[in-house]
């Protein structure tokens, strides 16, 4: 018997860390994407499959490479997935009956962000290309050629001529902004469908495939605001009807089944960027707007931090099959779950534990669920949700790994504050604790500051434990999870009562 041993820094090499649970249209299986660490200390990602009745996964992609964001066409038969293995992140078409994947995209730089059109033959994307670039002229080039293409820009000077230069996720911004595109995958032709300066995020595509809808700010005054709004272009015009008054920003939005509504998330700044999300449903007849989460107190959406959360994740809204209610996550005092809402605003909790449920997938057919849950000893792992309450796991990744490890279980603390607030946290202790003896502590605090700690995997914060630490971890004023008034009670008050929590 294997003696369990104390956490160390180089385990952090050895997770399997899985994500995007998507079901297959018939809903006895499902896809998922896992990333692991290689032998060259580079993350790599791969495409696995598995049928709800078994204990073993398939993988479909392989070499070390990046594969995700996997959709299985509406008929069922191939599938559209994300690959840097070209060198530049494109779209792959995989036949689900067997064959190697076929190259769908050769754009100079990379597409992403596919959804299929209902007819399962075409697909609508984003690819970021320049004002003045022709799509017909824009073929990829090679690893080296780009390469060589960076060290002469990087020769050149930083022109900045706009306040939004620059982003965490994409460093210095150039001209190239991100347009919609649609691929008819028979002919392989291709066609662009926006071009204005500015961003366009694709959302989703109506049930009759002529209506596109998106997320963009297309006024002369974007590069002072933050708001962004809903737009639907008609496939056959190219006409663009904006949706919204600019006042608001939208994301996640998604068409009902029968096409007549819209869900998105968003929020009208009534609190800055404290502002909590609110749930959006819009008439697509005459797009009037309603909130059916005015009378909530809580954060739509996902706002836990980790160190061990990789990939793209579902957090809603999805709407169930027959259109009547809407699943999303949200987050509540330190653990995230899954929620269920009508039309008329009645809400209600389908999964809540002691846990962090980080994407989810919703199958119409068997009116059920792919959980992926993250737990403060475990980091990933899917399970089955089914409506009537029945519970089942299906995975059990890390476990050779966490076999051999002593993990440190989180306490729930609660610290009364200076001006008669409460405040939660949470406490481990450190590998081999004695009760009775001294130990250091270390208070980690989180930034943000509106996200929230909680009951996930952290690995810094158990590698720290092992070393003989008592970790104190907790959410002081302007954190995630405990309704509006605490989300801004540190706006226009940093390093006050901030502080003192």
């Amino acid at each position: 018997m294997n003696k369990k041993r104390p956490l160390q820094a180089e385990d952090l090499l050895e997770y399997e860390i899985v994500s995007e649970p998507n079901f297959t249209p018939s809903g006895n299986a499902y896809t998922y994407v896992s990333t692991t660490i290689n032998k060259k200390k580079e993350y790599e990602s791969h495409l696995f499959f598995q049928n709800l009745d078994s204990n073993h996964s398939q993988q479909w992609t392989f070499s070390e490479n990046k594969n995700n964001n996997i959709l299985i066409s509406p008929d069922g038969k191939k599938a559209v997935f994300q690959s840097d293995r070209s060198g530049t992140q494109q779209l792959w078409l995989l036949p689900l009956q067997g064959g190697e994947a076929q190259q769908l995209t050769k754009l100079k730089h990379g597409a992403s962000n596919p959804v299929w059109g209902p007819d399962s033959n075409t697909l609508v994307f984003n690819a970021p290309i320049e004002p003045e670039e022709d799509i017909n002229n824009l073929t990829e080039i090679s690893t080296e050629e780009k390469d060589k293409e960076q060290k002469e820009l990087a020769k050149r000077p930083l022109v900045v001529n706009r306040l939004k230069y620059k982003s965490d996720s994409n460093g210095f911004h150039d001209r190239k902004r991100s347009q919609l595109f649609v691929l008819d995958i028979r002919t392989g032709n291709l066609e662009q469908l926006t071009n204005a300066p500015a961003d366009h995020l694709l959302q989703d595509v109506s049930s009759n495939g002529n209506e596109i809808l998106f997320i963009a700010n297309l006024r002369e005054e974007e590069d002072y605001e933050q708001v962004d709004d809903l737009f639907v272009l008609e496939r056959s015009s190219k006409k663009i009807k904006k949706l919204t008054d600019s006042k608001c920003t939208y994301q996640r939005a998604v068409y009902s089944p029968d096409g007549n509504k819209i869900a998105a998330f968003g929020h009208n700044f009534t609190y800055a960027g404290a502002t909590l999300t609110d749930l959006y449903i819009f008439n697509t007849g005459s797009y009037e707007k309603s909130n059916l989460s005015a009378e909530w107190d809580i954060q739509l959406g996902d706002a836990m931090i980790g160190d061990t959360r990789l990939g793209k994740s579902e957090s809603g809204p999805i709407w169930a099959k027959d259109g009547k209610n809407i699943f999303f996550l949200a987050t509540d005092h330190g653990v995230t779950g899954l929620y269920q809402v009508n039309l008329t605003g009645e809400l209600d909790v389908l999964y809540k534990g002691s846990h962090h449920v980080f994407s989810f997938s919703y199958n119409g057919h068997s009116d059920s669920f792919i959980l992926g849950i993250s737990t403060p000893t475990n980091p990933c792992n899917f399970y089955h949700l089914k409506k009537n309450g029945e519970f089942n796991r299906l995975t059990d990744f890390n476990s050779a790994l966490l076999s051999k490890l002593t993990l440190a279980e989180p306490e729930t603390i609660t610290v009364p504050t200076m001006d008669g607030e409460e405040i939660q946290g949470w406490l481990l202790h450190p590998s081999g604790y004695q009760d009775g003896e001294k130990y250091p502590m270390i208070l980690e605090i989180h930034g943000g500051p509106h996200a929230m700690y909680g009951q996930t995997y952290f690995h810094e914060l158990q590698l720290l434990a092992a070393k003989g630490y008592v970790l104190v971890y907790a959410n002081p004023r302007g954190s995630h999870g405990y309704g509006q008034e605490f989300v801004n009670a540190c706006r226009t008050d940093y390093g006050n009562g901030d502080y003192t929590d």
